[in-house]
């Protein structure tokens, strides 16, 4: 019986020695192999269906690497790529209109939304003072934004041609309003202070009609 039991240890010591020399030979000669490379062309590199479209494009630029993504058209929708501030996703409609672009930039993330008319829709992004959404209408104009400044925050409402109709500030003093002529210039001031609340009414010039107090 002790003989049986040596045996059956000695069986399993020999197996345990066997995967571990299998191991340390599989990974030597793993380490041996070399590294598989593709040089991408001045053309780019293509991969096609197997009725010979285009579906995918490798190419290369100063910046890094670009991969497009095309339809069954020969249309590019989507490009992931490398630029200056890092990487970057393009997403276009089938008439290789871009309709939605997300990036790095130097303070963080920009992402922006276009019509089809190649107008901006939307765009939230960062800068040095923090965050910032601008609303665009059809022809492209700023109609409204929203955005950190040095003392809180400021919200503008313009009109058609972008000239701001009502801006709202939120400070340490409090808030303020301010509804401006079609030119954008403020002809009604609402402010608080730690004295209380004040209201200032000026003419196209800036000239003080009345305040109070």
């Amino acid at each position: 019986m002790k003989k049986e039991k040596v045996y059956i240890a000695a069986v399993i010591l020999l197996a345990i020695g066997l995967i571990i020399s299998s191991a340390i030979q599989a990974q030597q000669t793993s380490a041996q192999l070399p590294v598989s490379e593709i040089i991408i062309p001045e053309s780019g590199l293509v991969f096609k269906s197997a009725d010979g479209k285009v579906l995918l494009k490798i190419s290369a630029d100063s910046n890094g690497g670009t991969l497009s993504i095309l339809n069954n058209q020969g249309k590019i929708v989507a490009e992931i790529a490398a630029q200056k501030d890092g990487g970057e996703l393009a997403i276009k409609n089938n008439d290789e209109t871009l309709v939605a672009n997300v990036a790095a930039k130097a303070y963080g993330g920009e992402l922006e939304i276009n019509n089809f008319h190649k107008k901006l829709s939307a765009r939230i992004s960062t800068n040095v003072k923090g965050g910032e959404l601008v609303m665009g209408n059809a022809a492209g104009n700023n109609i409204a934004k929203i955005f950190a400044s040095d003392i809180g925050s400021e919200l503008n409402l313009n009109d058609y041609s972008g000239k701001t109709a009502i801006g709202l500030i939120g400070a340490t003093f409090g808030g303020m309003i301010n509804l401006n002529n079609n030119k954008g210039r403020p002809l009604t001031v609402l402010s608080t202070s730690p004295r209380g609340g004040s209201v200032v009414i000026l003419d196209n010039f800036g000239n003080i009609i009345w305040s109070k107090p």
